[in-house]
């Protein structure tokens, strides 16, 4: 893999599907791919496989390297809502911005535009 400084080492990316109830880890895998977007769509495909007993997923919550719009539409394939960030976030925000409600959306915004305005909302910040 490609690592910072440049150059490339012999490295691996290590991927897991955590029900963030019980804390279980519930599929795993590990690849050579260094991008995490690429990560989601082997682990939905994954988690379709468990059995009913534990269960259906209803949210995949990620971070901002999994973010695309293809796996945002991915999760709404297998209905479940995706909660991935967008982007990095400044680590001292307007106090203000905590308790506003985004301006409402535009028309024909894409789904993963309609993800990201869902995750600033008040009840979309206490999803995570």
């Amino acid at each position: 893999m490609k690592v910072a400084g440049g150059g490339f080492e012999p490295c691996y990316n290590g991927q897991l599907a955590v029900d963030m109830d019980s804390l279980l880890i519930v599929a795993t895998d590990t690849v050579q791919a260094c991008h995490d977007s690429q990560q989601v769509k082997p682990m939905l495909t994954q988690l379709d496989t468990l059995p009913d007993e534990l269960g259906k997923p209803v949210n995949l919550v990620a971070d901002t390297g999994y973010f695309s719009e293809a796996n945002v539409m991915a999760c709404g394939a297998q209905k479940i809502t995706p909660l991935i960030a967008v982007q990095r976030e400044s680590h001292h925000p307007d106090p203000l911005a905590r308790v506003a409600e985004p301006p409402p959306l535009q028309k024909g915004v894409t789904e993963g535009e309609r993800m990201r305005h869902a995750l600033l909302t008040m009840a979309g910040g206490h999803a995570m």
